[in-house]
Order: structure tokens, then C-alpha cells, then sequence
């Protein structure tokens, strides 16, 4: 798929194609390791929120949340986001959120998290959020 994108611009040769956050996601890749230039391609901040991963020193970022396999990772020493505990935090403050917000920041924790686990204690405060707005 990535390979057979159009070539916008001639650049360093197999360097020139990258995958999309979308291609990402329903790969379920679980993270990158070049997190800045990931970040720059493909505009991350924008539709995930941040987890940074760290495997010793090279830094990455999670696209994907996995409970196994970051439990795995994390017993091999590798730093990894706490992101069910990120998602407890904004909870917390959800019903003091702009709606808009609340549906932003829906997107990107699906993306990241609800997409690969089941978790509708997490999941229903958002829901609900969301369906006042209706």
C-alpha cells in the first residue's frame, strides 16, 4: 500500500512514501521509534495523544495501545506511558470541557486505546459526555 502511493516529490530514494496514521491504526502497529520525525510527517499531535515510549535511549511514540504487549515491553525495561491512568486524568475533568473538545480528544483516545480494548468504564463517561451535546 505505502509503495504504491502517488510520488509527490523525488527524495531520498524509499524514503519518499510514508504511511498514514489510518494505515497505522488498522495495522495495529503499536508504536514508532522515531518519534520527532514521525511527529513532523505525520502530524501525530494532532490526532493521538502523546505517549512517548523509551527504549533506553531512542525515543518513540505509541500508535496503538496494546495492554499485553506493553506489559511485555515494560517487564524488558522499556518505558512506556501509563495510558489507562492518562485517560483516569482527563476523565476527571471531562464534564468542565468545551463539548468540542470532549469530541477531539474522543477521537484520539479511540485511536490510541479504545479501538484494541475493551473498556467501557473508561469508555462511557465519554459516551455520555458526548451524548448531552446531541
Amino acid at each position: 500500500m505505502i509503495a504504491h502511493q502517488e510520488l509527490r516529490e523525488r527524495g531520498r530514494v524509499g524514503h519518499e512514501k510514508h504511511a498514514q496514521l489510518s494505515y497505522l491504526v488498522a495495522r495495529h502497529v503499536d508504536f514508532v521509534l522515531t518519534r520527532d520525525w514521525a511527529n513532523e510527517v505525520l502530524h501525530l499531535d494532532d490526532q493521538l495523544p502523546d505517549a512517548p515510549i523509551e527504549l533506553g535511549r531512542i525515543r518513540g511514540r505509541v500508535i496503538t495501545w496494546d495492554p499485553t504487549i506493553m506489559a511485555a515491553l515494560a517487564e524488558r525495561g522499556v518505558r512506556i506511558p501509563n495510558v489507562p491512568e492518562m485517560i483516569d486524568r482527563y476523565l476527571e475533568r471531562l464534564a468542565d470541557l468545551p463539548l468540542a473538545t470532549v469530541r477531539r480528544d474522543w477521537e484520539r483516545f479511540q485511536r490510541l486505546y479504545f479501538a484494541r480494548v475493551d473498556d467501557p468504564g473508561r469508555e462511557m463517561p465519554f459516551r455520555a459526555r458526548l451524548a448531552e451535546g446531541r
